[in-house]
């Protein structure tokens, strides 16, 4: 008797199951998933602007024929983020034989970069279970991110590219300056996804410097039309569309060291460093008048004076709140001045009895003290100091790998923190030549590198660093050879450089 009713059971089931199979019909499948109704396809994270087209498929899983209906069988409903989706290309077959598919596209452009986009679609056709298959769609979008020629051309030749990010403004606004035929400037404010036209802001310069902040660009620069060279400090101020204030620095037309010169801005005021070749010393200039036409400038000798020190090239100025710290060359020797610029203290930080120092760039971070890479025309070096003003030891200079990195060119080297990490970016000449991208989590004590552009080859490329976040900003001039011919271009992290 149990058997019979067991027997009798089981039949029911599996009849009942299927009379429920025959009426399954349409299936949607994103690649080789299932996407039951209700559900909702995913959509990859898309830079805003940019488009991605997914391709979906339609199944008919079911005994009978299935028909697709309506002007357009695949359709938006709704969703917040509808606005993102659209260019639907509907299927090419209308009816479906059961194990018939048939696809379709829908693009996906998000407009604006960190946000999510969610929206609602519905499939219409004759199946009897889902005459209306709903779905729906999710992507994020990010910001512009990896690589591209800003500007790039098969003839003229462009260097001495800098970088400056002004983070007062919404959104950041991206400056990069560059050398063609004087100092040309674009900028950017989308992230690097989009710049504006050239804007020259000299005719006749050679080295130069940017720094930006509060909607205001500063550069410093060597104006090479005079004879001989000089110095000087030009401003375009907030909303102005052209150069609105060119300052002579001095009419001193001795001073004459700008390579690794620079403007730095710190505690609302501008402040000019260079070294005096003539005179042998390392001036810092500063004004406390943000107004262009009426700044003027109070210059200070750092290395010269009653103090006993000498030198001053390639100078780089940070500062830790209102703290200063200047690191400069004398001779065979890395010397740091820091505390104060009317009375200074000094400390050697590294000393080579064979090799003459040569470029080198600061960073200050005001959590894991001062760090410094410098480079002689043997090796890059490291080291650092665990607090601000070097007045413990300083680490042990490090060559980096153990001698294979070695940099031939000054404006190859730049150096950043983002919060306890510690960037550096730098063309290497060896025995493979190329930017080379380099972290350290302890202070420089050991480092981690990328290749980020090996197409250089032996002319060596220049580069500047900034960081903004956790995105990390490079920009370098490539060569003709180059898949970008001669160009600036522009690499960008968005996650600290673990990838570009």
């Amino acid at each position: 008797m149990m058997t019979v009713c067991t027997e009798s059971l089981g039949l029911k089931s599996l009849i009942r199951d299927e009379v429920a199979r025959s009426k399954i019909g349409l299936v949607l499948y994103d690649g080789a998933a299932a996407v039951e109704a209700g559900g909702t396809v995913a959509f990859p994270d898309t830079i805003f602007g940019d488009t991605f087209t997914k391709t979906l498929a339609l199944k008919n899983e079911g005994h009978s024929n299935v028909t697709l209906t309506g002007p357009g069988a695949v359709s938006i409903t709704g969703g917040s983020g509808a606005a993102a989706y659209g260019n639907i290309v509907q299927p090419a077959q209308v009816t479906l034989l059961p194990g018939g598919t048939a696809t379709f596209t829908v693009d996906y452009t998000p407009p604006l970069a960190d946000a999510d986009y969610a929206c609602d679609f519905v499939v219409n056709s004759d199946d009897s279970s889902y005459p209306a298959y709903a779905f729906h769609g999710s992507g994020r979008s990010t910001q512009w991110h990896g690589s591209k020629a800003i500007v790039s051309s098969p003839s003229t030749v462009y260097g001495s590219p800098h970088i400056a990010i002004d983070t007062s403004t919404d959104p950041d606004t991206i400056y990069v300056s560059y050398l063609a035929s004087g100092i040309d400037i674009q900028k950017s404010t989308d992230g690097g996804k989009t710049w504006t036209g050239v804007v020259q802001a000299v005719s006749s310069s050679y080295y130069h410097s940017l720094a930006a902040s509060n909607g205001n660009l500063h550069v410093f620069y060597m104006n090479t039309s005079y004879s001989p060279y000089r110095l000087q400090y030009a401003k375009l101020p907030s909303g102005y569309v052209s150069w609105q204030s060119v300052i002579y620095y001095s009419a001193n037309t001795s001073y004459y060291g700008m390579s690794n010169s620079s403007v730095v801005l710190a505690g609302g005021n501008v402040y000019l460093v260079f070294n005096d070749t003539t005179n042998n010393k390392l001036v810092v200039s500063s004004s406390m008048d943000l107004e262009p036409m009426y700044m003027s400038f109070t210059a200070r000798d750092i290395t010269g004076g009653s103090t006993g020190q000498t030198g001053g090239f390639f100078p780089s100025l940070r500062f830790a709140g209102s703290v200063p710290y200047v690191t400069y060359l004398d001779g065979k020797a890395f010397k740091i001045a820091y505390g104060s610029l009317t009375s200074p203290s000094y400390k050697t930080i590294y000393t080579d009895a064979t090799y003459n120092m040569g470029a080198d760039s600061l960073a200050v971070n005001g959590a894991n003290g001062v760090a410094l890479v410098g480079y002689n025309s043997n090796d890059l070096y490291s080291t650092a100091s665990s607090t601000l003003g070097g007045t413990n030891a300083w680490s042990a200079p490090a060559a980096l790998t153990g001698g294979m990195e070695n940099s031939s060119l000054s404006e190859n080297l730049s150096l950043a923190w983002s919060g306890s990490e510690l960037y550096a970016v730098y063309y290497r000449y060896s025995s493979t030549s190329g930017l080379r991208f380099a972290k350290s989590l302890d202070q420089g004590t050991t480092w981690s590198f990328q290749w980020l552009d090996n197409d250089l080859g032996s002319s060596g490329a220049s580069s500047s660093l900034a960081v903004a976040g956790d995105c990390v900003y490079i920009v370098y001039s490539t060569p003709s050879g180059h898949p970008n011919g001669y160009s600036i271009t522009i690499r960008k992290s968005l996650d600290r450089g673990a990838s570009w």
